[in-house]
């Protein structure tokens, strides 16, 4: 009597295998659901600490209000450069208290803005009160043609 060990291993072989290969398709499937899951939730992350913004104009001025929660004054920096507005700040959490739920996100911020060519540089006024950011920024005239005069030689 003749026992063919060769098979039975070949087909143990090959179930190993197709086990494997079905428990590295799960694998790579929940590690590629993590990984977006937590870029998802980064991101999330990340857009909760922008400040949220109102942007709105008249004839001759552009107003933006940006709602700063819990930002302190001296926490807050803004800058102006080649017509990009950066706002800048940061929230510091509690450490006296023991949260045993905690739904805010603490951290620092950064928001820029490109502005439009129209502004006017010197005549922006920043003003800020219970958390909101007001910020004024006058236009530029639009009619700044001069004439010049030709003289005759």
């Amino acid at each position: 009597m003749t026992i063919n060990l060769p098979i039975f291993r070949s087909r143990f072989t090959d179930i190993a295998n197709n086990r494997e290969n079905i428990e590295n398709i799960f694998a790579e499937f929940f590690n590629d659901f993590n990984r977006t899951s937590s870029s998802l939730l980064s991101e999330t992350v990340r857009a909760s600490l922008l400040p949220k913004l109102n942007i709105s104009e008249t004839d001759n001025k552009y107003f933006i209000e940006a709602e700063l929660p819990g930002v302190k004054q001296g926490d807050l920096e803004l800058k102006l450069d080649n017509n990009i507005l950066v706002i800048k700040g940061k929230t510091e959490e509690s450490k006296e208290r023991n949260y045993f739920m905690r739904e805010r996100y603490y951290g620092s911020f950064q928001r820029s803005l490109t502005l439009p060519n129209n502004i006017n540089e010197n005549d922006i006024i920043a003003n800020f009160k219970d958390g909101i950011l007001n910020i004024e920024i006058t236009k530029k005239l639009e009619n700044s043609t001069k004439n010049i005069e030709v003289k005759a030689q």
